[in-house]
């Protein structure tokens, strides 16, 4: 009887402590807590539905002097401003995903993303390459401009040192986690919502994947 109970205790402990034990082994992306098997499952259909989708290339080529400097290679890496990348990232046991925006100037080769503990900040280096265990895709808003997604990036690198917060409403603009400051730029600044489940709380980086305002443009395998 009382093996039980210590089993029990420990079990109970677990339980409580499970949401601290996460983020101790997390990664710079974001944790989100309370996701069903059924969301998980949908997770899975979605990267499976990208997976699948025909890659675009860069759909955005500009015009005149801007076009070889906007233009990337047909499934290449682009770093064009604006550009949303999305990964898998795995925290603990659970398979969530990380959103971030590639910055403007002065920020070259770079993204602007939220991470825990850092807040919003930039981070160096192509996702391929960060995350190599990690599948990668880029998506890009289908109705905008480039200036446009430039100002999205622009908007989101002025929200630099802000702090990360999680669960926060969609509309705090002083504290963010990743794929909400995505939603945030491209709302504020281009009037995109790309909110796509009203009866969710908050956005999570495989909403804007599987999301009919964007076009597929990169996937790393």
């Amino acid at each position: 009887m009382r093996k039980s109970t210590s089993l029990l205790g420990v079990l109970l402990l677990f339980i409580m402590l499970f949401p601290y034990l996460s983020i101790a082994f997390a990664d710079t992306t974001p944790t989100y807590f309370g996701v069903t098997p059924q969301e998980q499952i949908r997770i899975e259909e979605i990267k499976n539905r990208a997976n699948s989708a025909p890659v675009q290339g860069d759909f955005k080529l500009g015009s005149g002097s801007n076009s070889n400097f906007l233009r990337s290679s047909v499934g290449s890496w682009s770093w064009r401003d604006g550009v949303i990348c999305i990964t898998e990232a795995t925290t603990f046991i659970l398979n969530h995903g990380h959103a971030g925006l590639i910055a403007i100037a002065p920020y070259y080769y770079a993204t602007v993303e939220a991470n825990p503990r850092a807040g919003v900040q930039i981070v160096y280096g192509e996702w391929a390459s960060r995350f190599p265990d990690k599948q990668v895709w880029q998506v890009g808003v289908t109705n905008t401009t480039v200036y446009e997604d430039q100002l999205a990036a622009t908007w989101a690198c002025q929200q630099i040192g802000k702090p990360y917060g999680f669960p926060i409403a969609l509309g705090n603009r002083e504290k963010f986690y990743c794929s909400q400051l995505v939603y945030a730029a491209y709302l504020e600044k281009c009037g995109v919502n790309l909110d796509t489940l009203a009866w969710v709380a908050w956005i999570s980086p495989w909403e804007i994947l599987d999301n009919s305002q964007v076009t597929l443009m990169y996937r790393k395998n």
